[in-house]
């Protein structure tokens, strides 16, 4: 009579993890960080950066795909819609389900365990983001909810951000990505630039006193805010 296998260890899910990422086996690497993630403890920065970039690559793959349906859609073929219409739906249910898992163990372990303010900001940040891909392929009731726990999510990493210098890339990401979502989700061109030219002005102002090995992030995430505010000025005409 064999006993059940136990479930994998801590360390051994987080060199699984790292395993996967070599590997290039990202949905594998998901499953391992989970683990990982969910045992209880405080990610340091190391498991942040796999957790962050195990979701990150299983939810691009899906968006595009998802993006590159809606364009076949418009083209509009009466032969393959059918087909086309049961792709969409298992994309969607995909990406759907991914967010929802990573929104819950954010939501559910990493948050309640961390102590550290720029950690939790990195945290909203990552719970605004997944809401708002949730939002831009959803309708109705659905994108409501996914378009209220973005905003609420972004809007509690700004407010624990202002403790955190105007360069600090999390903060910058975060104004970033808030701004995206005015512009994209809530169609709010205005609320969009506001967002987008404040970070800016801050960050620009802040950016000369820094080491330039210290900013060399920062004035990437500081230039992407200037390209938008050119385009979205544009849009506005």
């Amino acid at each position: 009579d064999t006993m059940a296998e136990a479930p994998p260890s801590r360390e051994e899910s987080l060199h699984v993890a790292r395993l996967m990422e070599t590997a290039e086996r990202y949905d594998e690497m998901v499953d391992a960080i989970r683990n990982v993630a969910t045992a209880g403890q405080e990610l340091n920065e190391e498991e942040r950066t796999l957790f962050a970039s195990a979701y990150k690559h299983v939810i691009t793959a899906r968006r595009s795909s998802a993006k590159m349906i809606l364009n076949l859609e418009k083209k509009g073929n009466a032969d393959s819609a059918s087909k086309i219409k049961e792709f969409r739906d298992k994309v969607e249910s995909e990406l759907s389900f991914i967010c929802h898992d990573l929104i819950n163990v954010v939501e559910k372990y990493l948050l309640p365990a961390t102590t550290a303010n720029d950690v939790k900001v990195f945290y909203y940040k990552m719970l605004g983001d997944y809401w708002r891909y949730l939002a831009e392929f959803t309708s109705g009731d659905q994108k409501a909810t996914a378009t209220k726990g973005c905003e609420e999510a972004y809007k509690k990493g700004q407010e624990l951000a202002k403790t955190m210098p105007p360069t600090c890339p999390v903060r910058l990401g975060l104004a970033l990505n808030l701004s995206v979502f005015y512009f994209e989700v809530v169609g709010d061109p205005d609320k969009a630039c506001d967002t987008a030219q404040e970070a800016f002005d801050e960050g620009s102002d802040a950016l000369a006193a820094l080491e330039v090995n210290a900013r060399r992030e920062s004035s990437k995430i500081i230039a992407l805010l200037r390209d938008n505010l050119m385009r979205w000025a544009d849009a506005g005409l």
